[in-house]
């Protein structure tokens, strides 16, 4: 019984974060925000990551309120076509910057904080398809 709860336990690990970032699964690594500025309507981010597998699909964006709940947002990244036309970066050894990427601040919310998530597909190393976040900090300036 208990090396079938532990097989099954081990299967689960690739959902976890931490193991996926622990075992090199996960796609980006060395991720960091080198600025961030509260204008045009928004949060304007960027920093610095590695791109190390898998192929992008899209972002998402939150805000977070006070109580801690998140909203979704628009996130524009437009901004950064002067910098990165976009889409799916290939895999690298370098650092590389990202952004400015904009998060719109919903009308009707304050928020006090904000995260970025990723989605990856074709992930070789599993899970095939992942979901992960990105960047996150509190709304203000830096």
């Amino acid at each position: 019984m208990a090396l079938i709860v532990g097989y099954a336990w081990t299967e689960r690990l690739p959902e976890y974060r931490w193991y996926r970032d622990l075992m090199g699964m996960t796609p980006f690594s060395e991720v960091s925000v080198s600025a961030q500025e509260i204008a045009r309507g928004g949060l304007v981010v960027q920093g610095w990551m590695r791109k190390d597998r898998c192929e992008f699909d899209h972002l998402t964006a939150y805000v977070i309120r006070n109580d801690g709940s998140r909203a979704w947002a628009p996130l524009d990244v437009s901004p950064e076509h002067g910098v990165w036309r976009g889409g799916n970066r290939p895999p690298s050894d370098r650092i590389e910057t990202w952004g400015p990427w904009v998060i719109v601040r919903p009308e009707t919310i304050e928020p006090t904080g904000w995260e970025i998530l990723v989605t990856h597909t074709n992930c070789p190393r599993g899970p095939a398809r992942q979901t992960n976040t990105f960047a996150a900090g509190d709304w203000q300036d830096q």
